[in-house]
């Protein structure tokens, strides 16, 4: 069975091409608009890795992240933060700090995302 990955993005447009480059390669995919509707759409799915965007409203990535590492079935999830922010940011260290794996930055290539993929699936 192919992997499933979430994708968590307040963009519609990018979480559409998120997903379909993705499933190109032979992933399944869901999708979330925030880190509530991640939350909501977790208690069904089991995904092997989750992007993030860290600027959402309702719930933001830091707190996506924060409520996951605090659930026993995540703590081993890879969470890939995915946002603009280039530097180093008050928010970035805060997704850090709350347990996120590691860091891919707007705009991404899908080699990047793939290389991404295949290092966290080993």
């Amino acid at each position: 069975m192919s992997k499933l990955i979430m994708i968590v993005e307040n963009s519609h447009a990018i979480r559409k091409i998120f997903s379909f480059m993705l499933k190109q390669e032979g992933f399944r995919t869901v999708e979330a608009e925030n880190g509530e509707d991640a939350l909501e759409k977790l208690e069904k799915e089991r995904p092997d890795i989750i992007f993030t965007d860290l600027n959402m409203p309702v719930m933001d990535g830091v707190g996506l992240i924060q409520e996951l590492r605090a659930k026993p079935q995540f703590k081993s999830v890879p969470i890939i933060v995915v946002t603009t922010e280039v530097r180093t940011s008050p928010k970035k260290e805060a997704a850090k700090a709350a347990g996120a794996t590691a860091w891919m930055n707007k705009p991404f290539k899908q080699d990047q995302v793939l290389k991404i993929i295949k290092k966290m699936l080993r």
